[in-house]
């Protein structure tokens, strides 16, 4: 995954569903952060699963 201010990261685990979809994603930083997927700015990149 991609955020646009966070940069790239790893979905670590999602919750709910729909519109009320989220996910935690570590980012290569090394921080983690929650969002709702239907609101942040994110973007799935192509590439090797984890």
């Amino acid at each position: 995954m991609r955020h646009a201010k966070f940069g790239k990261g790893v979905v670590m685990y999602t919750a709910g569903s729909g519109t009320k979809l989220k996910v935690r994603i570590r980012f290569d930083t090394g921080m983690s952060r929650q969002f709702m997927v239907n609101a942040a700015p994110l973007e799935i990149l192509e590439g090797k699963r984890r």
